[in-house]
């Protein structure tokens, strides 16, 4: 969704969903909830991370996935080294 929400016209909304199912979807659980919940109450004033910042980061944190992203300053916070700048 964080995607699609940067698409900025009909065009790019349309490759991003094309780019979006090519990936492997992991459902979020309880914990991972209460995990965002928690990272959330925890980072939002020091760090402005937002609610989608906290559930994808709680996901990548309990399958201990590795997470690339150019948005380091927001999850870098919330995953440590496993927030990756991927270039």
């Amino acid at each position: 969704m964080e995607t699609l929400e940067g698409a900025a016209n009909k065009r790019d909304q349309e490759h991003a969903i094309k780019l979006l199912r090519t990936f492997i979807t992991i459902p979020q659980s309880d914990e991972d909830m209460q995990w965002a919940i928690d990272r959330m109450a925890q980072f939002k004033l020091s760090h402005n991370v937002d609610a989608f910042d906290c559930l994808i980061a709680a996901a990548a944190s309990r399958n201990r996935l590795i997470l690339y992203t150019r948005n380091i300053k927001h999850f870098q916070p919330l995953l440590g080294p496993l927030a990756v700048i991927p270039y």
